[in-house]
């Protein structure tokens, strides 16, 4: 049992976001959701300081106060904005950006399935998984019936950045993320 919760600990603590802002600048925090099979990535929130930079306990708590409050924030948007049907949404919110973005793939090749309309959902329904089986049906209505062999897998990411970005970088940030974290993390 001890070898199970160092495991989880090391692998808890190695999804920092020290480890993305190089390759993604202006990114904040992220969460990727694999709905279809109930897992969550999420780095720690920390500091985005590094070690180089001194800070104060008290400054690098608050900045880490406010990372959290902001990203809790962004998650309840983006559920409103799903609740209405909008599965990829970007929003400026003070100094920030949220990002939110819903797709569905086919499984085991990876492939990404076109969403082409918003959907009409009842805005009451709670979001759970028989919501996204709801979206899944509505969107793919040929799958469900005739492929029932071939899976399909749903997954969404929101994303925190500074507010200075343009659509198009986030855009190309999404993307990039999404293709580092699906390779690195088998998720």
């Amino acid at each position: 049992m001890q070898n199970y919760i160092q495991y989880i600990l090391t692998m808890e603590n190695s999804y920092t976001m020290i480890s993305y802002i190089s390759k993604l600048p202006g990114l904040v925090h992220f969460i990727l959701v694999d709905r279809t099979n109930n897992r969550v990535l999420a780095p720690r929130i920390s500091s985005l300081v590094g070690n180089e930079c001194k800070i104060s306990d008290s400054a690098s708590k608050a900045q880490m106060s406010l990372i959290k409050k902001k990203v809790w924030d962004m998650y309840y948007q983006a559920q409103t904005f799903l609740a209405k049907g909008f599965f990829d949404v970007v929003m400026k919110c003070g100094e920030f950006q949220y990002s939110y973005k819903l797709w569905f793939e086919q499984e085991p090749t990876g492939q990404r399935l076109p969403i082409k309309d918003r959907v009409s959902l009842d805005q009451k329904q709670p979001i759970n998984r028989a919501f996204y089986k709801e979206v899944q049906h509505r969107l793919f209505p040929a799958q469900n019936v005739l492929e029932q062999k071939k899976k399909i897998r749903c997954c969404e990411i929101y994303c925190l950045y500074l507010g200075m970005l343009s659509l198009k970088v986030i855009q190309r940030h999404n993307q990039h993320l999404i293709e580092l974290l699906l390779r690195q993390t088998n998720l």
